[in-house]
C-alpha cells in the first residue's frame, strides 16, 4: 500500500473496531496521527476498548509475572524484549534486515514517492515481515496466561508515548530566577565557609570542600564517636552533618540540595527554554514505569523544580492524586488471593491507614491518635 492507501487501510480497521496487533505499537500508531490527524479519536476510543495489543508488553508482563524480569533464568541474562529477541525467543530464527549493509529499517524515507513496483525487493520484505513476526509472537503468547491489565498498560503507553512524542517545555524566566536565587545562596555560603576553613581555594582559584577539616569537625561533634561508612571511612553524609548541630556543617548540609540543583537539574531546564524535553518511559519490575532523558516523573519537591514545567498556551496541567492508592491496590488483592484483609476493613470504615498504623506505634487508640494529630502533636505526625 502506498501512504495514503495504507492511512485509509488502518482507519477502515479502527472504524470497524478490529482488533490491531503490534510491537511497540504506540511509535507507529504515533506515526499514523502524525500522517493524519484526525484519527485521533478514533485511536483513543481503540486503545480504550482494549483494540490495540502491544505484543512488547505482552512480553514483559509475562515476565513479571514469572519474576523474570531482571534475570532470565534460561539466559542469566537481563531479557530483551525487542520484536528480534522476541522471535528468537519463540522460534529461534534471526530477524533479517535490522543490521547489516542492505538495512532499510531506517531508510524508508529514500522510497518515499517510489512505486512500489519498483522498490528493491529487501525493503518490501523487511516491511512485511516485520508485520508478520509481530502476529506469530502473539499467536505464540496467546497460548500463555494474558496479564489482566494488559490493556490499561497499553493504553498508559500510548499516553506517556504522547508525552515523549510532544515534549515539554520550561519557562526561560522562571529558570533564570531559580538559578540566580540558588547561586546567591550557594556563593554567599561557600565564601562563608572558605573563610572558616571548610572549603580552601587551589592556586588556579578552584574552590573545594576540605574533606580533612570537615572529618574533624564531625568527629568532635559527636565526641569521638562519628558515624562510620560501610568502608570505616568518617561519614561526611548530608544527615550526618544534620545530625551533628555544628553551625559550620548545618551550613554545608543546608547547601548540598542548592548544589545539586545547579548541577543537575538547572542545565536540564536550561535546555528546556530553548527546545522541548522529551523524556523516555519505560516498565519497571513493579508494572509501573521508569523516566529517563530526563526523569520527568521524579523531579525535586523542593527548590521551584517543578515550577519551572509550564503547559502549551491554551492549556493546562493538572495535579490529582488518589489517597494511599497502593494500600487500597493492596487491600483488594489481598481479598482477591485470601478473602479477607483488615487493611480492606478499615478502609471500609472511614480510617486513615497512617493514623491507623500510627495508633498502634503510640499504643493508643485510633480516635486519640487522630486527635492528636489534628491539634499538631509532632509524635503523631
Amino acid at each position: 500500500l502506498t501512504p495514503d492507501q495504507g492511512l485509509d487501510w488502518f482507519e477502515d480497521r479502527l472504524r470497524e473496531k478490529a482488533t490491531l496487533v503490534a510491537h511497540s505499537a504506540s511509535f507507529d500508531v504515533g506515526v499514523m496521527v502524525q500522517a493524519r490527524p484526525s484519527l485521533m479519536p478514533l485511536v483513543w476510543e481503540a486503545y480504550e476498548n482494549g483494540r490495540i495489543i502491544d505484543t512488547r508488553i505482552v512480553e514483559q508482563l509475562l515476565y513479571i509475572e514469572k519474576g523474570w524480569y531482571r534475570i532470565d533464568p534460561k539466559t542469566s541474562r537481563k531479557p530483551k524484549f525487542t520484536l528480534a529477541a522476541c522471535v528468537e525467543r519463540y522460534f529461534g530464527e534471526d530477524v533479517q534486515g535490522k543490521t547489516g549493509e542492505d538495512v532499510w529499517r531506517l531508510r524508508y524515507h529514500e522510497l518515499d514517492g517510489v512505486p512500489l513496483d519498483q522498490w528493491p525487493k529487501s525493503a518490501a520484505d523487511y516491511a512485511r515481515k516485520d508485520a508478520e513476526y509481530a502476529w506469530r509472537v502473539f499467536s505464540r503468547q496467546l497460548k500463555r496466561s494474558m496479564s489482566p491489565n494488559l490493556f490499561e498498560q497499553c493504553l498508559s503507553d500510548w499516553s506517556l508515548h504522547l508525552i515523549s512524542a510532544w515534549g515539554m517545555r520550561t519557562d526561560p524566566q522562571v529558570v533564570d530566577r531559580l538559578e540566580s536565587e540558588l547561586e546567591s545562596v550557594v556563593n554567599k555560603t561557600v565564601s562563608d565557609l572558605l573563610e572558616a576553613g571548610i572549603y580552601k581555594q587551589a592556586k588556579t582559584g578552584k574552590l573545594s570542600k576540605d574533606m580533612s577539616a570537615i572529618r574533624e569537625l564531625v568527629t568532635k561533634a559527636f565526641k569521638g564517636d562519628p558515624p562510620k561508612t560501610p568502608k570505616g571511612s568518617v561519614s561526611t553524609s548530608v544527615e550526618t552533618l544534620e545530625e551533628s548541630q555544628d553551625p559550620l556543617l548545618l551550613k554545608l548540609a543546608g547547601i548540598s540540595n542548592d548544589q545539586k540543583l545547579l548541577s543537575t537539574y538547572i542545565p536540564v531546564l536550561r535546555a528546556g527554554t530553548e527546545k522541548p524535553l522529551m523524556p523516555r518511559y519505560f516498565m519497571a519490575e513493579s508494572g509501573r514505569t521508569t523516566c529517563r532523558n530526563p526523569n520527568i516523573q521524579n523531579q525535586p519537591r523542593k527548590g521551584g523544580v517543578r515550577q519551572a514545567f509550564i503547559p502549551r498556551p491554551g492549556n493546562v496541567f493538572v495535579a490529582c492524586d488518589y489517597h494511599v492508592a497502593e494500600l487500597c491496590s493492596l487491600a483488594q488483592v489481598l481479598i482477591h488471593k485470601f478473602g479477607q484483609s483488615n487493611m480492606a476493613d478499615a478502609i471500609n470504615a472511614g480510617k486513615d491507614l497512617h493514623i491507623e498504623t500510627a495508633s498502634s506505634i503510640l499504643g493508643k487508640s485510633y480516635e486519640e491518635t487522630l486527635q492528636l494529630y489534628k491539634q499538631g502533636d509532632k509524635k503523631a505526625k
